[in-house]
């Protein structure tokens, strides 16, 4: 089939493909395997595809908006993401921040499963349309950027059974997505890395305990610990995450100290070689075929050294990443006697991670997730920690103390770069660490239709001013009655009356109360009583004249 033979808009998409068009260049490459458009041509087809392979490679990947219609709650909400930054989302309780992001999730997870496998379904239930709904079906929309440049759309729709006329979802741009990330791997295997994308709900903070981890079949899948698409292993399943991470430990963990003991031969492996009259020779061969044996059940043929080197590097760039957050953690191991179970070391002393604080065990479960998937998606990469892709936390601070709440996003952006952080929060003390552009609001009013920045610019500043964008007060409003005492003290310390009898009755209520006033407060309205002609109302004044 000669170029002048072919339809215009077949020759259109190759023009614009040899341009370097990212979606032409896919085009063309099925164009040269769907054995319709163009006569077969495995060489022109993977020419093409790897054109998209240098797109997608190491590609910034970021959510650009998300739009929900009749979900849940809502009626209709938009959210517009900033190019550069963490995104904090914030609220009142039960005004929809986890809707919010279980929707983001919905689309993510579909492009997930889409990288992992082709798959056209997804998890939406019909109750999830809102009750109120006129309708009767739901949307979440999502769009994905590629690079700044190249959009990725996905609709996701749930008709309610009774509707005449049912609205079909859109998802052939994220199965397009899906089908290019494929195809790039398969052209590059372990150089190609595949983008992150995972949700943490607050599922996550279920107790760990040592039974319901140790007790699990250990199940070895050496084959499988280095294949790069059990990153996208339910990434979406909050509550899995540290089994995961720790049986992924222990797995390479084993296969570490398996070559390790190989490394050396003990007294019975030279006494049965040498068993026979064997020559110095055969005995040599003997051993290095032992040796051999064990190295290639665990690497897959894979050679010794290479296969080792990958794996500490991936265990020691884990084991980093936890350290960056728990910095009073010097090390982490496994022990298999006299039970199995994991251990860190703080200030020479070692702990079971079981029975450190929920904080800890929230933050670990969390990061060492993180860390573990960007190792296996990023396999061949000298910093895999700097792997692409997007990661949703609900609740933050959830078991945080105060002072890692004003370090955990900078941890997270520093310890992984190049990942897109949405998370949502009830702590002033995360806002603080944030500016105004990467905090969205979210309003009780449903007729509000997109979540908004705040005028405050909270970065750096006290907590009194995230406070004041959280609509919330300084101080807690005290009872009535202990209001109007406390203001009916202040007057009579103004007024010279310290030591009268009201007014340490008064005094007496309030610290029964269990309020205690300030020493500099009281020093103040004393001040003011002694030097009461500084600070005569000028209204009395304006009376006395008339």
């Amino acid at each position: 089939m000669n170029d002048k033979s072919l339809p215009k808009y077949v020759r259109d998409k190759i023009r614009e493909a040899d341009n370097g068009d990212l979606y032409s260049c896919y085009t063309v490459g099925n164009y040269y395997i769907d054995e319709k458009t163009l006569d077969v041509d495995i060489d022109k087809s993977d020419y093409y595809f790897s054109k998209v392979s240098e797109h997608l490679n190491n590609a910034d990947f970021r959510v650009k908006e998300l739009t929900v219609f009749d979900y849940k709650r809502f009626k209709k909400i938009q959210l517009k993401f900033p190019h550069n930054g963490t995104t904090v989302i914030i609220g009142n309780n039960g005004a929809g921040k986890s809707t919010i992001l279980e929707a983001m999730a919905k689309n993510l997870q579909f492009l997930s499963d889409n990288i992992r496998v082709n798959n056209n379904n997804y998890k939406f239930h019909e109750s999830e349309i809102n009750v109120e709904s006129k309708n009767g079906y739901a949307i979440v929309a999502c769009d994905i950027e590629i690079n700044n440049k190249y959009s990725f759309s996905c609709s996701l729709t749930k008709n309610n059974e009774g509707i005449p006329r049912k609205v079909p979802s859109e998802l052939e741009q994220f199965k397009v997505l899906g089908s290019m990330l494929q195809e790039s791997s398969r052209l590059g295997d372990d150089d190609f890395p595949y983008p992150l994308l995972a949700y943490y709900p607050v599922e996550r903070s279920i107790t760990i305990k040592r039974e319901d981890v140790t007790k699990k079949k250990d199940q070895k899948q050496y084959k499988n610990i280095l294949n790069k698409i059990e990153g996208h292993h339910r990434p979406f399943d909050g509550t899995s995450n540290f089994d995961a991470f720790f049986h992924w430990f222990k797995e390479v963990d084993d296969i570490i100290n398996e070559y390790k003991a190989k490394d050396s031969f003990s007294h019975k492996d030279i006494q049965t070689a040498m068993e026979g009259g064997k020559s110095s020779k055969e005995i040599v061969d003997m051993l290095l075929a032992s040796s051999k044996e064990v190295i290639d059940k665990a690497s897959g043929n894979a050679t010794e050294e290479k296969y080792r080197t990958v794996l500490s590097n991936h265990l020691n760039t884990v084991k980093e990443a936890i350290k960056n957050f728990l910095s009073n953690i010097e090390d982490i191991n496994i022990s298999r006697a006299p039970y199995l179970d994991m251990y860190v070391d703080k200030k020479g002393k070692k702990f079971s991670i079981f029975n450190l604080s929920q904080g800890e065990k929230t933050l670990l479960a969390l990061v060492s997730d993180i860390a573990r998937r960007l190792v296996t998606l990023n396999p061949n990469s000298k910093q895999p920690l700097h792997g692409k892709g997007v990661v949703i936390i609900d609740e933050l601070d959830l078991h945080l103390h105060p002072r890692w709440q004003q370090t955990v996003i900078s941890n997270l952006e520093k310890t992984f770069p190049k990942i897109q952080f949405i998370v949502s929060t009830h702590s002033p003390l995360i806002l603080t660490t944030v500016t105004s552009k990467q905090i969205k609001i979210l309003s009780d009013d449903d007729s509000s239709t997109e979540l908004t920045n705040p005028d405050i610019n909270p970065y750096g500043k006290i907590s009194a001013e995230a406070l004041a964008i959280m609509d919330t007060p300084e101080k807690p409003q005290l009872a009535d009655d202990i209001t109007d005492s406390l203001n009916a003290y202040e007057e009579l310390i103004k007024s010279g009356k310290e030591e009268e009898e009201e007014t340490l009755k008064i005094k007496e209520y309030i610290e029964k109360t269990g309020y205690t006033i300030d020493e500099s407060q009281l020093e103040l309205w004393r001040f003011i009583a002694s030097n009461s002609k500084l600070f005569i109302n000028t209204e009395d004044l304006e009376s006395k004249k008339k």
